[in-house]
């Protein structure tokens, strides 16, 4: 298992202790390609204030990979 993100490919999930969570699936890359502005948007749309500490367990992050087809 990979322990670091690969842009393009995943997905990212945050949620804090409050319950405030959001999800970008990993197509958001493509208008979002900077991994700062990435989780700064993901961040600002689960409602999570980007001060939170994320050394001490404030925020779970958890990615993931989706396959998509498309229809011909």
């Amino acid at each position: 298992m990979r322990k670091y993100y690969a842009p393009g490919k995943d997905g990212l999930i945050l949620a804090d202790r409050r319950g405030c969570s959001a999800t970008f699936l990993p197509q958001v890359w493509d208008e979002l390609p900077n991994p700062h502005d990435f989780v700064a948007h993901l961040l600002a749309k689960a409602g999570i204030r980007p001060s939170y500490d994320w050394n001490d367990g404030e925020i779970d992050c958890q990615r993931y990979e989706v396959t998509a087809y498309a229809e011909h």
